[in-house]
């Protein structure tokens, strides 16, 4: 008797599908989620790595926190 097992992108694909479904059953969340969408910086997919994406956040941070210049998140 075999296994029928989901590889871990089905299974985040899926759950990713979900989760955006229930988003927008709300009016509210779906109106945050947009504006977020819209108003956040995204990463090219080469860069999609999400250490990558921590570092550059966090020297972002220590940038404004040095009073050099503001960059918007």
């Amino acid at each position: 008797m075999a296994l029928k097992l989901e590889s871990i992108s089905q299974i985040y694909l899926k759950h990713k599908i979900y989760f955006l479904n229930q988003i927008f059953n709300s009016n509210l969340s779906k109106k945050v989620f947009l504006e977020l969408y819209e108003t956040t910086n995204r990463y090219p997919k080469s860069d999609s790595s999400f250490s990558n994406q921590l570092n550059k956040i966090e020297s972002n941070f220590v940038k404004n926190a040095y009073g050099q210049k503001k960059t918007e998140f």
